[in-house]
């Protein structure tokens, strides 16, 4: 949050108005297995920055996955020198300090912990082995993946706030042979769950009162 405070007062001291931030960091890992063999093995991190200044009636919003001085200083300028020159907007601006939020509920979001590389390659494994135990013979790959969020948002009005979210899922995407209709497999509950698309419409199609 200091990051984000910091871009504020120097908005303000560079000419604007009002300002907020938002600094979203997040990672992912995601692995692929299709006929028993891997296929895919990806991890991705990702630190990105926002501004969004105000002055008057207009706004301007840049954004940077750089967060070095140089290039700190470089947005705050761009940001000002944008806001100046675009049209009012009447409708622009940030809720009043009375206007927030001073309780918020408590949101489980996270999963516990980072999963190994290990652990993913079994729950894809698992997935496809359960399309051979299937009644129709299908193809596609199984997908087990991971991933974790940060947002942090600050406001010249007086808001800061952060949230944090991790989720791991697995499943697999597969395409019957004869009819070519879609299905996945999603773990739920320790469980794999078929979702089939075919079955998806025909349930559509049943009358309300229907099974």
């Amino acid at each position: 949050m200091s990051l984000l405070d910091d871009l504020i007062s120097r908005a303000r001291k560079a000419g604007a108005d009002a300002a907020d931030a938002v600094l979203v960091d997040s990672a992912a890992l995601s692995v692929a297995q299709r006929l028993g063999k891997p296929e895919k093995l990806e991890r991705a991190e990702s630190r990105d920055l926002g501004l969004r200044v105000f002055i008057g009636k207009r706004q301007a919003i840049v954004s940077t996955t750089d967060t070095s001085p140089a290039m700190l200083a470089e947005l705050l300028e761009r940001a000002v020198a944008m806001a100046r020159s675009v049209p009012e907007d009447p409708y622009c601006g940030l809720a009043a300090a009375g206007e927030l939020a001073r309780k918020t509920p408590t949101i489980d979001l996270c999963d516990s912990g980072e999963p190994t590389t290990n652990l993913l390659k079994e729950r894809a494994r698992a997935a496809e082995e359960s399309r051979w135990r299937s009644r129709r013979h299908e193809l596609g790959r199984a997908d087990a993946g991971w991933s974790r969020s940060t947002i942090a948002l600050a406001a010249s009005n007086g808001f800061a706030g952060a949230m944090r979210a991790r989720i791991t899922a697995s499943g697999r995407r597969a395409r019957r042979r004869r009819h070519g209709h879609g299905a996945r497999l999603r773990l739920r509950d320790g469980r794999l769950w078929p979702r089939s698309r075919g079955c998806r419409r025909r349930r559509q199609a049943a009358p309300a009162n229907g099974p």
